[in-house]
């Protein structure tokens, strides 16, 4: 407020002020004798603004009837308190693994977001099916970041020989200061694998005599996939006939 005490009026007058506000001066015009301007001024503290105490200032200013300038100072402390934050961009992190694949999947950013120190930081997983065995961050921790600070870690996820398709999830979150402080998803999909192997190629030609009987070689069947298979075998071409039934395996 700015108050006319005097008997003459307080003419052009102006409220300025000199930081934060979201007006750096407001027109009052002119104010009578004994009365009042009333203007209102809302104060941001800027982002990452050290803590500490802080003045701001309001400057009433008039010209008198005379002519002559006039001015009034009041001056209002504001306290600032410590506010360590710790924030990550991302939302979630999607990716296809394969058994038996090791892969960097994505990263996300740790952010310093408030105007202290952020210090005891860790990030871990927490629910879900994707085993914590499997996930890998790089770095594998960050012991603090200053006021506006980031640091990118990279996320790999190495998904054991065998595993079951599926789509795998869970949530990694972030502490700092042994508080909860920001989380994002992490979302892993294993695909089908039908895959497998036979050895030998063949065998190496084999001498018999007439009405003879024996094992010719094995053959080995490898699933080097990740779901069951049922495998049918069976034989042709023109020794066929010398061969008993087989069957499925």
């Amino acid at each position: 407020n700015l108050t006319n005490l005097g008997n003459s009026p307080m003419l052009s007058a102006n409220i300025a002020v000199n930081q934060w506000s979201n007006s750096s001066l407001e027109n009052c015009n002119n104010i009578s004798a004994n009365s009042i301007c009333s203007r209102g001024f809302r104060i941001t503290v800027p982002k990452a603004t050290v803590a500490g105490t802080y003045s701001v200032t309001f400057n009433g200013s008039w010209t008198n009837e005379d002519n002559s300038f006039a001015s009034v100072i009041n001056t209002t402390s504001i306290t600032v308190n410590s506010n360590p934050q710790l924030r990550v961009e991302e939302g979630s992190i999607v990716d296809t693994v394969s058994h038996g694949q090791t892969k960097v999947v994505g990263t996300f950013n740790l952010n310093s977001t408030g105007n202290d120190l952020t210090s005891s930081i860790a990030y871990n997983n927490t629910g879900g099916t994707l085993p914590a065995a499997w996930i890998t961050y790089s770095p594998a921790s960050v012991s603090s970041l200053a006021a506006g600070a980031n640091r990118t870690i990279s996320v790999s996820v190495a998904v054991p020989i065998g595993t079951d398709p599926a789509t795998y999830y869970t949530n990694i979150t972030a502490y700092s200061d042994n508080l909860l402080r920001d989380w994002l998803w992490l979302n892993i999909t294993v695909p089908t694998d039908r895959s497998w192997s036979r050895s030998p190629a063949d065998f190496p030609l084999t001498l018999a005599e007439t009405g003879g009987s024996g094992t010719v070689g094995t053959i080995t069947l490898n699933n080097t996939g990740n779901v069951l298979l049922v495998w049918g075998i069976s034989k042709s071409e023109n020794d066929s006939q010398l061969m008993p039934q087989v069957g499925n395996k």
